[in-house]
């Protein structure tokens, strides 16, 4: 899979990856529900477990055009060999720092890397 490079137009890439989720009922609704109920079902379904832990996790404000967004890094224990920028998927409407906690988690203890998630 390293060596996969996708060539041409991704329409074709983004319709076989909505054909697939859509086998699954449960992610029907995503696209169908309202917005806030989407939301309020990703957030349920979140795991904040707290694990992997971390040597520390901290927000940071981060000044943009018009205000700020939040980052969040977590620092894995022991040496760090660099820093993975996170911007978690969500089309800009859906997502948040929270709902990919676990997941930069996993990321940062893996890789030996700190991660950043942003908020936007």
């Amino acid at each position: 899979m390293a060596d996969y490079y996708p060539e041409g137009e991704l329409a074709p890439v983004a319709a076989g990856m909505a054909a697939s989720f859509g086998q699954f009922p449960a992610w029907t609704g995503l696209v169908h529900d309202p917005m806030p109920e989407t939301r309020a079902a990703i957030h349920a379904a979140t795991n904040l477990s707290g694990q992997p832990e971390m040597a520390s996790v901290a927000g940071h404000p981060v000044p943009v055009a018009g205000g700020e967004i939040a980052l969040r890094l977590f620092r894995p224990h022991g040496a760090v060999r660099a820093l993975i920028l996170w911007a978690h998927g969500g089309g800009w409407c859906i997502g948040s720092n929270d709902e990919i906690e676990h997941f930069c988690r996993l990321l940062a203890a893996e890789s030996h890397c700190a991660v950043g998630s942003i908020e936007y």
